[in-house]
């Protein structure tokens, strides 16, 4: 995909937006993504708007994924609460043996 688009292609391409209420929220998008405000969007602020919301849905859910692996919110999580947190559904032997075969992947890398 190379060149600059127009907010009304872009809408046009997201979804034909016909009615006002889509219109609206294809056009703050776009707002959002044409960071130079000149109504066209390029390749360059086409990428820099994906690698934001791509990050920002990553730090959003590493934050979910840390309060429920650590509830009490302490600064540090030890190995045997995230193990337990993880995987307590596996019991006894069968956990050793996973636990181990997670462990070498991990060092192998």
């Amino acid at each position: 995909m190379t060149g600059t688009y127009t907010h009304l292609t872009i809408i046009w391409q997201v979804n034909s937006c016909s009615e006002c209420i889509e219109f609206n929220r294809c056009r703050i998008i776009f707002d959002k993504i044409d960071t130079n405000s000149d109504e066209k969007v390029t390749e360059e602020e086409l990428e820099n708007w994906i690698k934001y919301v791509q990050t920002r849905y990553l730090r959003a859910d590493t934050d979910r994924q840390w309060s429920e692996h650590n509830p009490d919110n302490s600064p540090t999580l030890s190995w045997a609460s995230y193990k337990h947190s993880v995987y307590a559904f596996i019991k006894g032997a069968v956990m050793e043996l996973f636990v181990t075969y997670i462990v070498s992947i991990l060092c192998s890398m």
